[in-house]
């Protein structure tokens, strides 16, 4: 398991990026708060592996109903990943599972990616 943030620092449909291992690479992930939900999914557009977010913890549409591409405009369903409109339509956002401990939100699988006294570090989007 890993640390990905303490769920009291995000409001209702906040996102927070994050870095992690998955076991043979350095990749970034990212997570929506959903009040009692929360879900998570690799920054990766499945059309071109592109980051979807257009800024820092950035990954919902203006109406904040969708998650959008920053690239080129895909539209993605919250709660299952599943590309509504765009390129890649029918495909889907590969999901990260998580588990809650209290108010602390953990990724399942491999270790986190740290800084030198041992911290998590963030994601940073393009």
């Amino acid at each position: 398991m890993q640390f990905i943030c303490d769920l009291t620092e995000l409001s209702n449909l906040d996102c927070r990026e994050f870095a992690f291992s998955d076991g043979e690479r350095q990749a970034v992930g990212f997570v929506v708060n959903r009040g009692e939900e929360t879900v998570a999914y690799r920054n990766e557009c499945p059309h071109t592996g592109a980051p979807l977010n257009w800024q820092e913890n950035q990954f919902l549409d203006l109406s904040r109903t969708e998650i959008q591409c920053a690239l080129h405009g895909a539209r993605f369903r919250i709660a299952d990943g599943i590309c509504l409109y765009g390129p890649c339509l029918g495909q889907s956002l590969k999901k990260i599972d998580t588990l809650k401990v209290k108010n602390r939100l953990y990724a399942a699988g491999p270790k986190p990616v740290t800084d030198q006294d041992g911290g998590s570090v963030w994601g940073k989007g393009p």
